[in-house]
């Protein structure tokens, strides 16, 4: 195993989640970024490109029953054809990416010690970034600190202007919304923990201080979804050494969810009442209307339609993955997403410490954005669910 291996494969990975929201091209007015180019990249240069028969029987049923939901939106509904093959497309391609992440992966340990490296370093370079950012900020008073890339960022930065509007300043780094770079810092701090126990030596105190630096940095973002999640992740090791009981711990999760999307903890002008509270009326009216789903490429007008408050403004979107299988596919969606929560329940009950930190993250991650099948937030994904298969089979 050679360093030059090591450090190519480093510069890879970092590359992409640095620049995971610099978008120079706009095909079609989709913001293209690197995202899409490195998952192919991740097929067949990192994994060994040989599927089983089950795996491909798999994706080719999910993407015909996706490809039916398509003809059906156009054979029924007047549908904009442009929005609804965008929609349909970024589902494909999220059904496609989903592959490389069962494949076998040439040299576990090679790959393993860049994920390492590329994790360490991108959590160092994000504080950096952070921290000169407000710093500018507070002594030049130029909101164009928040904007990196200028006119070839994923989109403009109007989540930062709005919240200093309102009299909090919040970081976005290198991303296009402070939530985003919470997501981002959520999927590294998980990683880290799952590796820590394989890769990481558990009386590392470089571990200690790479997580502490990562919530430092989802702090400075200022979301309240990012503060959430990583206090819960922080939580497992601390029930772990205390001995409670995963059913215990299961039941108490479950109950902290359920009290969340009461409205007394948030308030209806917080983004995170919008990614909670907000889309179940959306997903009311949805399923009242359209028993297999909203049609693809309809969500803008549906949710305008609907008129749901996001803050002062009306909601354009849905920014919560997991009700978008509801949305989208109607009553099939929402049993299968009560499915994956009973999975997840009885993994997370029945599991160990890794798989505990992996469920979390699968039922945490998609809440904090709509984009669930985009090619950025599989990058994330990808990242998360191969440090578990490093833990489990180096």
């Amino acid at each position: 195993m050679s360093s030059s291996d090591i450090f190519w494969r480093s510069c890879v990975f970092l590359s992409c989640l640095l620049l995971l929201n610099f978008s120079p091209i706009k095909p079609a007015g989709y913001p293209l970024t690197l995202a899409p180019v490195i998952i192919p990249f991740l097929a067949f240069y990192i994994a060994r490109f040989n599927p089983s028969f089950r795996l491909v029987g798999i994706f080719f049923l999910f993407s015909a029953l996706i490809l039916l939901k398509s003809l059906v939106d156009i054979l029924m509904y007047h549908v904009d054809l442009v929005g609804l093959f965008r929609t349909w497309s970024l589902i494909q391609f999220f059904l496609f990416s989903l592959i490389i992440i069962a494949l076998p992966i040439n040299n576990l340990e090679l790959l393993g010690r860049a994920l390492k490296f590329t994790l360490v370093v991108f959590v160092a370079l994000t504080v950096i970034i952070v921290t000169t950012q407000l710093a500018l900020y507070f002594m030049l008073g130029d909101i164009s600190v928040f904007r990196v890339w200028g006119g070839m960022g994923y989109s403009e930065q109007s989540y930062v202007l709005k919240s200093i509007e309102h009299g909090r300043v919040r970081s976005n780094g290198l991303y296009f919304e402070p939530s985003f770079l919470a997501l981002v810092m959520f999927s590294s701090m998980s990683s880290i923990m799952i590796l820590q126990k394989t890769i990481f030596s558990t009386d590392n105190r470089s571990y200690i201080v790479i997580i502490l630096l990562s919530f430092f940095v989802v702090y400075l973002s200022g979301s309240r979804a990012g503060l959430s999640s990583v206090l819960l992740l922080l939580l497992l090791p601390i029930v772990e050494r205390i001995g409670l009981s995963r059913f215990v711990l299961a039941f108490s999760m479950l109950v902290i969810l359920l009290f969340s999307l009461d409205g007394v903890l948030v308030g209806s002008d917080d983004s995170l009442y919008y990614r909670l509270v907000a889309p179940l009326e959306i997903i009311a009216v949805s399923l009242r209307e359209y028993v297999i789903g909203v049609p693809f490429g309809s969500m803008e007008s549906f949710i305008l339609s609907v008129g749901v408050l996001n803050g002062s403004e009306l909601g354009q979107t849905l920014d919560n993955g997991w009700y978008l299988m509801a949305f989208y596919f109607g009553w099939g969606g929402v049993i299968l997403m009560f499915l994956a929560f009973l999975v997840a329940t009885y993994f997370f009950a029945f599991g160990d410490a890794a798989q505990r930190i992996l469920i979390v993250y699968l039922m945490l991650a998609p809440m904090f954005t709509g984009a669930v099948f985009s090619p950025e937030f599989f990058i994330l994904l990808y990242m998360v669910c191969i440090s578990y298969r490093l833990k489990v089979e180096l």
